[in-house]
């Protein structure tokens, strides 16, 4: 199989969103679009394309909802539209040797009329994850918009050997130790720890786990300045693309971050992991993933989750969240959890396509 990659033609992409989906103004549960995508079940090689235009952790997301939808038809032509350019080509990244996307194309060459079925994933949780609402998980609002049913709902990342040997290169100094790669930073600020606490955890870590932290930042990070330096055992690793990350984490015992794109490459990969909630609800998050353990004082609080609105008693529940407990949960997954192998998982979904880009 050749997995195409179809660019902008003037290589410039301008960001811009997509016209929201309103959910037929449903309160408690997702609208479910059954009806077409039943109908092209009787269709002979359908055509059919998805649109998802932002967030790392959501086009992850996505993916059981493509492999659904591969699975329900002998035979589909799947496309999926992006925004190529986005974070320097992450997205297409993400997508890049899953066997269940045929091609992949900048949003803005999209061509409706060209396709049996265009479904837009961009808007439908958004609307949905408001404090009224019980949690769902993204994976399921998905596949539910898409009219589709989930036969495993764990998100698919297909890696390559090379990925894998670059990460290991990368840990190379560091075997005898757990390896805990640390992302401090979620997209947004108040979805991330505060940095002296994150620091305290890790200074503990190290001293009482003999862990070596590995520090994820980027250029664009809130307080991309702190300096790591003074705790013991931890590097940072600056600006890694998604396809380094995740040839990195395979190799790694745990991962400790928000809710962030991180979590979701864990929970794609099966990687332990210890998760730090606030304003979003881990259960519309890591229920899926079942090596995922989450840390939230949420529990209890009347305005929690309050998702993407201003918080209206101050962050209390990241203000609860002691470094005690997140060393506690972080040292009894790296003791106790049933550790999957890894490495032996990902041989199972190396790349074994090849892309073109047309």
């Amino acid at each position: 199989m050749v997995q195409k990659i179809r660019l902008s033609r003037d290589g410039v992409v301008e960001s811009h969103r997509m016209q929201p989906y309103h959910l037929n103004q449903a309160k408690n549960q997702p609208a479910k679009r059954l009806g077409r995508l039943q109908k092209l079940l009787k269709t002979r090689e359908p055509k059919i394309c998805i649109v998802r235009v932002e967030g790392i952790g959501d086009v992850i997301m996505t993916t059981p909802t493509l492999h659904a939808i591969k699975e329900a038809f002998g035979t589909v032509q799947l496309h999926y539209a992006t925004n190529t350019r986005y974070l320097d080509g992450a997205l297409v990244k993400v997508l890049k040797y899953n066997p269940d996307v045929d091609e992949i194309l900048e949003r803005e060459l999209l061509d409706d009329s060209q396709y049996d079925l265009v479904v837009n994933l961009h808007c439908p949780c958004i609307y949905y994850e408001k404090p009224s609402n019980p949690p769902i998980n993204r994976i399921d609002i998905f596949a539910q918009h898409a009219g589709i049913k989930l036969s495993d709902p764990q998100p698919r990342y297909f890696i390559q050997k090379s990925e894998i040997e670059e990460g290991e290169d990368l840990i190379r100094a560091f075997y005898g130790k757990s390896i805990v790669i640390a992302q401090p930073f979620a997209s947004t600020e108040r979805r991330s720890l505060d940095l002296r606490r994150f620091r305290d955890v890790l200074q503990r870590l190290a001293n009482e786990y003999n862990t070596m932290n590995l520090v994820l930042t980027h250029g664009s990070d809130f307080q991309s300045d702190i300096t790591w330096d003074t705790i013991p055992n931890t590097a940072v690793l600056k600006d890694l693309d998604i396809r380094q990350i995740g040839g990195l984490m395979v190799h790694s015992n745990l991962v400790l971050c928000p809710d962030s794109s991180i979590l979701h490459l864990a929970g794609a990969l099966r990687v332990p992991t210890v998760a730090l909630f606030g304003p979003t609800h881990p259960a519309a998050r890591v229920n899926h993933y079942p090596e995922a353990v989450a840390v939230w004082k949420g529990d209890g609080l009347g305005p929690c989750p309050c998702w993407y609105t201003s918080c209206p008693v101050g962050n209390v529940c990241w203000d609860m969240m002691s470094v005690e407990e997140i060393v506690t949960a972080c040292g009894n997954h790296l003791q106790s959890a049933n550790k999957v192998d890894i490495l032996q998982l990902t041989k199972r979904r190396l790349a074994t396509i090849e892309t073109e880009i047309i």
